[in-house]
């Protein structure tokens, strides 16, 4: 090796014990012509990834948005049977299996005879 740019520095260091005050000589001996010649080191980086979602600031308004667009689509499947239902049944017949409509539609014949009543008279 050679000795270009070889730099040696003694310090002198008191130790704390009183019983030896014999100064201590260190050597440090640094190569500037090997530091300048030494490649970079390329090490991987293990850093966590990112979190690419963004925080919602609200948690549970976008859980309640998902349940009621689950429950909206829930209802247009309900609509989209029950538009394909169809019942054969007479109106008199369904009438007469309604015993509460009974009252309803004596109601219905009863204001339908005074309103003929009524047209008959003009």
């Amino acid at each position: 090796p050679s000795n270009q740019g070889t730099k040696v520095t003694k310090d002198q260091v008191q130790t704390p014990s009183s019983q030896n005050t014999a100064p201590v000589q260190l050597s440090v001996i640094q190569s500037e012509s090997q530091a300048s010649v030494s490649e970079p080191v390329v090490a991987p980086v293990s850093a966590p990834m990112p979190n690419l979602k963004p925080s919602i600031p609200y948690p549970s308004r976008r859980d309640n948005e998902k349940r009621r667009d689950q429950a909206n689509e829930q209802i247009k499947k309900f609509y989209e049977i029950f538009k394909e239902m169809s019942f054969k049944i007479s109106f008199t017949d369904a009438l007469i299996l309604m015993p509460k409509f009974t009252s309803t539609l004596k109601a219905l014949i009863e204001n339908r005879k005074n309103s003929v009543r009524w047209l008959e008279q003009r």
